[in-house]
């Protein structure tokens, strides 16, 4: 698969099932570090965006690496590596230990951590012969390959293939996929939509213009009317998916376009949009299903397990901002009942705590952003002062300073491509 053809792709870092309080010797200090490096490096040469989203890879591997060095057994070790992880902010990631190698667990039932961070697969079964037992422990640079079948949500199976690397030391394999490139999941896509409906799909609505939410035009807008809000459109048409998933553009750009709002009259009952500037990205669309129960959110609203800080500014230009997150968030608490099921644009199924919570992490640490920003500090300033220290469960480091340049760039400039 071409990296211009990727839609995503997943890191599993499987780890050994040592004895949590094992005091490790410098022999196994240094292959410990040698399979930090390891998982570090694979995810610097092979994950399909190589600016990890404005992520400071190096500076999440100095911050880590030392930690690495210190740890008193192979839990923590484990726990590093899925920090660093957790750093890339994405639900694509997990680490298993190595005795679940080949078997359909993605995390061990008794680890409850562990099994909260499956917010991306529903379930992973191995698909018969092509599943490999755990390699055998000479084979330390062999490369191995096994496929399995991975359900999202109740669409039908799609089968991956992963590759597996031993890490030194014993620490496990590090397992990586590079999946869900749209030629081979839309039509999987509309095979699950056909046993809903024969009716073929006649509207698309795209919440904004990335490509991981308007990659499936180009298969879907062949025979179906896609609808989006003006600047979807324009950024399409103007601005670059450094991952390649928006492909055919004569096809892919949506046809109907609106402002503000925007209701679809159907049968069942009424669809109805709402557009929020400078949130996420520079315009996106909340979506209200008929009955008003199942909302649409995009990507104003994420539900990621761990937490992620709020997803502002995407393109980290001035383009997207605090102000149209918060908006929208108010928005959906002041118009959806009490038991409405958001349907977030990445991450797991919400309620409006989720949301209440969300918003109050986005207000919190806008708030301590702000006090900064009025007497003139620099980001630079807020880094050191390690202003989101509150906040510190759902990030530190490079993580917290990707989020404090993008909200205070928000805060305190235009944007960048007025549109």
């Amino acid at each position: 698969m071409s990296r211009a053809a990727r839609f995503a792709f997943a890191l599993l870092v499987t780890a050994g099932a040592e004895a949590a309080h094992a005091q490790l010797s410098s022999a196994q200090q240094a292959a410990n570090l040698e399979s930090f490096d390891l998982v570090w490096q694979t995810v610097r040469d092979r994950h399909p965006d190589p600016k990890l989203n404005g992520l400071d890879w190096a500076a999440v591997r100095g911050q880590l690496r030392p930690r690495i060095a210190q740890a008193s057994d192979m839990q923590a070790v484990r726990r590093i590596m899925e920090e660093m992880l957790h750093e890339l902010g994405t639900s694509h990631y997990a680490i298993i230990p190595a005795a679940l190698y080949g078997r359909s667990d993605v995390a061990p039932a008794s680890d409850d951590e562990q099994a909260e961070r499956r917010v991306a697969l529903n379930a992973v079964e191995p698909a018969g012969a092509s599943a490999q037992p755990e390699p055998a422990r000479g084979e330390a640079a062999a490369v191995h390959a096994d496929a399995a079948l991975v359900t999202f949500g109740n669409l039908p199976a799609i089968r991956l293939t992963f590759e597996s690397r031993r890490l030194a030391g014993g620490a496990g394999y590090i397992r990586f996929s590079e999946f869900l490139d749209p030629a081979s999941v839309m039509p999987k896509i509309e095979a699950a939509l056909k046993t809903v409906s024969s009716v073929p799909v006649k509207y698309v609505l795209n919440t904004h213009w990335h490509g991981d939410h308007t990659g499936g035009n180009a298969y879907f807008g062949k025979g179906s009317i896609i609808i989006a809000q003006d600047d979807v459109r324009k950024a399409m048409q103007t601005e670059t998916d450094h991952l390649g998933r928006i492909t055919n553009l004569p096809v892919s750009v949506p046809v109907l376009t609106f402002s503000d709002q925007f209701t679809l009259h159907m049968q069942g009952g009424d669809i109805h949009a709402v557009s929020f500037p400078k949130g996420h990205s520079s315009s996106d669309t909340i979506v209200f299903f008929p009955g008003g129960k199942v909302v649409h959110t995009g990507d104003v609203l994420t539900n990621f397990v761990p937490a992620n800080f709020p997803a502002v500014d995407f393109e980290n230009d001035g383009s997207g901002g605090v102000q149209g997150v918060r908006a929208a968030c108010e928005y959906l608490l002041a118009h959806t009942a009490d038991d409405v099921k958001f349907i977030p644009g990445h991450g797991n199924i919400a309620t409006k705590s989720d949301l209440r919570r969300y918003l109050d992490v986005l207000n919190g640490t806008v708030a301590a952003i702000q006090v900064g920003i009025d007497p003139g500090k620099s980001v630079e300033q807020f880094e050191r002062d390690k202003v989101l220290d509150k906040w510190s469960y759902i990030g530190e480091g490079p993580k917290a300073n990707n989020y404090i340049k993008r909200a205070y760039k928000s805060l305190t400039a235009k944007s960048s491509r007025e549109r």
